[in-house]
């Protein structure tokens, strides 16, 4: 009956060449190609009844800034968009440290809670009890399925 999905890989700019090193997660243009042919491949995938779905890395996430004692674990998120939360006038820091990170990274140290699965020693594993990092992460996907046009998510090393 022929194909009704379509897995593509990881979207945002990442450290790694194939995606699974995510950095920059608003960042689309990637050597894959660019934000705006990802749109129109996700709107010919649905109107040949063809679901685009998205390989999604969010248990660990390469930093792009080193702290004051050198490890990778400042996430300066430029490219988040604007926070609709924060009042017109008024200044939200974008940036994740120390505490979006799990407290039992062995590598990258954290500050937040325990992990609730396997560490991923190349990069910080991501709090997902944090209601911060679970919230800007579900706004995202939200972002994805919205405003690029994914149908569906595969969610990349879910033991971690």
């Amino acid at each position: 009956t022929g194909v009704d999905a379509v897995w593509l890989p990881p979207p945002s700019h990442s450290v790694s060449p194939e995606g699974y090193l995510p950095q920059r997660l608003y960042d689309l243009d990637t050597k894959y190609g660019t934000k705006e042919e990802l749109k129109t491949l996700c709107r010919e995938l649905k109107a040949a009844g063809i679901k685009p779905m998205a390989d999604i890395v969010i248990n660990h996430r390469c930093a792009d800034t080193q702290d004051e004692n050198g490890l990778w674990r400042i996430f300066s998120n430029v490219s988040f968009p604007p926070d609709e939360r924060v009042e017109p006038g008024k200044s939200f820091d974008r940036t994740w440290g120390p505490w979006a990170i799990v407290k039992d990274d062995p590598v990258f140290q954290g500050e937040g809670n325990s992990d609730t699965g396997e560490s991923f020693p190349p990069a910080p594993d991501l709090d997902h009890a944090n209601e911060r990092v679970r919230g800007e992460l579900t706004t995202w996907l939200n972002w994805l399925k919205h405003s690029i046009g994914f149908e569906g998510w595969r969610f990349d090393y879910a033991k971690g």
